[in-house]
């Protein structure tokens, strides 16, 4: 199994969070669980465009990964 998968697999800890293209955070989470954004912005469909994300995880042995980068929403 390679460095990457084994840290996948031993997450114990995370911080996720995603911002519109002004900057604004429009959502988060630390919940491992969590299913992810849906898509909205305070209840309602977030326009077309692009959006960063972020994540900082944590492994059972204490490595923390972060990450991040851009996507595009489309409808």
């Amino acid at each position: 199994m390679s460095k990457k998968n084994e840290l996948r697999r031993g997450i114990v800890k995370m911080e996720f969070y995603i911002f519109n293209t002004w900057g604004e955070l429009i959502y988060q989470t630390d919940q491992l669980e969590a299913i992810g954004w849906d898509g909205t912005v305070n209840g309602k469909a977030a326009p077309n465009g692009n959006y960063v994300y972020k994540g900082i995880f944590r492994s059972k042995s204490g490595d923390e990964v972060q990450k991040a980068g851009t996507f595009v929403l489309i409808r």
